[in-house]
């Protein structure tokens, strides 16, 4: 004759119920955690400000008081339509509004799960501002560095001392009418920068006053001359 089952020992069956809670999952939390993550997103301006004054803070440190206040507004959103919330809509986050059937001490851990997983998002967020502000700083810092380099290889006209001149298949002009046929010479923006510079250091190792530049058509062949009065 077979043997009747034995009955499951009392903690055997607290064991299968916590199985139980923990594979079912009450309709209500996704949906929660759905607005709390949204809320949260939405209120990144206001993460980033606190942020901001929170640089002096120990590392590490999570601005609990906004993840409590996205939690109490959506669970009172959440149950807006039940045991009369619309009458008492600013109360805090209280489990009395939890349904007869939902175990409390499930929902305290639902709860918990829902917070921790609130404050590694406004971690990634954070982390995802320091990224784009660097980002955006590394640009800043190269864009300058490129307008350095310009800067540094601009010629100014000699004649109107404003614009810059600009080389172009062989002719450096300026829009102050300056045009000079370098193509022949082989001559670039470089050179006359070069020749620019000597001259202008050897007339004021001699000399105090500005020199003036100016056009001059010899031979058929337009040329920049250097006087000084």
């Amino acid at each position: 004759m077979a043997n009747a089952a034995s009955p499951l020992r009392t903690e055997d069956r607290k064991l299968q119920r916590q199985a139980m809670y923990k594979v079912s999952m009450p309709p209500w939390k996704e949906t929660y955690r759905k607005k709390c993550f949204e809320r949260l997103r939405l209120s990144r301006a206001k993460l980033l400000d606190r942020f901001r004054q929170m640089k002096d803070e120990p590392e590490g440190e999570t601005d609990v008081e906004l993840i409590k206040d996205i939690m109490n507004k959506e669970w009172l959103s959440l149950w807006d339509d039940e045991a009369e919330l619309e009458r008492e809509a600013n109360i805090p986050l209280d489990i009395s509004f939890i349904p007869e059937d939902e175990n409390v001490e499930r929902i305290l851990e639902i709860f918990e799960e829902i917070e921790a997983e609130l404050k590694e998002e406004e971690q990634k967020l954070l982390r995802e501002h320091d990224l784009y502000e660097e980002s955006y700083l590394n640009e800043e810092k190269e864009l300058c560095s490129a307008l350095e380099l310009l800067t540094a290889d601009e010629v100014v006209c000699p004649i109107c001392k404003k614009n810059p001149l600009i080389e172009n298949k062989g002719v450096i002009f300026c829009k102050c009418g300056l045009r000079i046929n370098t193509e022949q010479d082989g001559f670039k923006l470089a050179d006359v920068k070069a020749q620019l510079d000597s001259g202008i250091e050897i007339h004021n190792f001699t000399c105090d006053a500005e020199p003036e530049f100016s056009m001059m058509c010899v031979l058929g062949t337009t040329n920049l001359f250097m006087t000084c009065e």
